[in-house]
């Protein structure tokens, strides 16, 4: 079974402390951020969540400084997971694999980031698929890890910027702007699949489909068992969505997003309503994506596939009898490659 990948943007911003305060001016790296985790002991440090039901680490973290990139394995701990079974291929007989009662199940995936050179702000993230483990659930301890340092770690001095608007008025730093404390948050976008925004370009949508409010549902049903609720409308799709001036990848996915903005902004009853897009791609494959419009969100991310033959074992036990994770480089060098 090949190795799948999902592909994600991030971003990272300077939050203000205080809800409606101004920000710090600062200049975020997400390169130089993971360092700092490795450097202030954030390898292997737990993120409890859910009422202590997971936890979420990073571990093995790997820098590749020629290319800006960031490879390690991200583990999420389930203390309430099934437990494992293990079947004796000679008798067939079977024994459950118990866990104490402090302990969880690890679930172990390759993450690879790729700063961007230009705006180190900004990062593409491959992350490999495995049921129970999301890129919401990674970007929750990433952010867990810089509100601990900054709070509890005693590394409250990195996140200091300029206050744009208090100066100092008094020599020697008159007219210097003064220290303000902030909060970094980083936020992640699913990459679009090219896919869709082709489908469009080549006009292989084959509807559209949206659920409305119905207007009037009684005298719906005659027996008096059923009311309308919603109405299933179906669109057909002109082919002139995507203007003839854009070129880039991103021209073209803003103006798919655009039409979808101004047909929402024409119809005030659909807040909150999610279209489903019937497609072909470019193989003549049936394929299904969602549109959220309120967030405007694409509900198929970009995803690439990597042969079995790459996977490795996630760990390997040491002379302590411990497991210690194991990124699998070759894995993220091939997921690097695809970004």
């Amino acid at each position: 079974m090949s190795i799948c990948a999902t592909y994600h943007q991030l971003t990272a911003s300077v939050e203000s402390l205080i809800h409606g305060k101004p920000k710090a001016i600062a200049t975020i790296n997400l390169y130089e951020y993971f360092q700092k985790l490795v450097e202030w002991g954030y390898v292997d440090f737990k993120r409890n969540f859910l009422n202590d039901r997971f936890c979420g680490l990073i571990s093995d973290v790997h820098f590749d400084e020629d290319i800006h990139a960031v490879k390690f394995v991200f583990i999420i701990a389930d203390a309430e997971a099934e437990n494992q079974v293990a079947r004796n291929l000679e008798t067939n007989k079977t024994r459950p694999l118990k866990r104490d009662t402090n302990e969880g199940a690890d679930k172990r995936v390759n993450v690879a980031i790729k700063i961007d050179s230009e705006n180190p702000a900004i990062a593409k993230v491959a992350l490999e698929y495995e049921r129970g483990i999301t890129i919401k659930k990674l970007m929750d301890t990433l952010n867990y890890f810089f509100s601990h340092a900054r709070k509890h770690g005693g590394f409250e001095s990195y996140f200091i910027g300029d206050d744009p608007v208090e100066r100092y008025k008094k020599a020697p730093k008159a007219g210097q702007p003064k220290p303000l404390a902030y909060k970094p948050k980083l936020e992640i976008k699913a990459e679009v699949d090219p896919s869709i925004i082709k489908a469009f370009e080549d006009g292989k949508i084959q509807h559209v489909d949206f659920y409305k409010q119905a207007q009037n549902s009684t005298n719906f049903d005659a027996t008096g068992h059923f009311s309308q609720d919603k109405i299933k409308v179906s669109m057909k799709v002109d082919t002139q969505i995507i203007s003839e001036t854009s070129t880039s990848f991103l021209d073209k996915a803003a103006d798919v997003i655009g039409t979808f903005a101004l047909f929402k902004k024409g119809q005030p009853d659909m807040q909150g309503s999610v279209f489903t897009i019937n497609f072909k791609d470019e193989n003549g494959s049936p394929r299904t994506a969602e549109y959220d419009a309120d967030d405007e969100v694409f509900r198929l991310v970009k995803k690439e596939y990597f042969p079995e033959e790459v996977r490795q074992p996630m760990s390997e036990e040491d002379e302590n009898g411990e497991s210690p994770a194991r990124a699998n480089i070759d894995l993220c060098d091939r997921m690097l490659a695809k970004m």
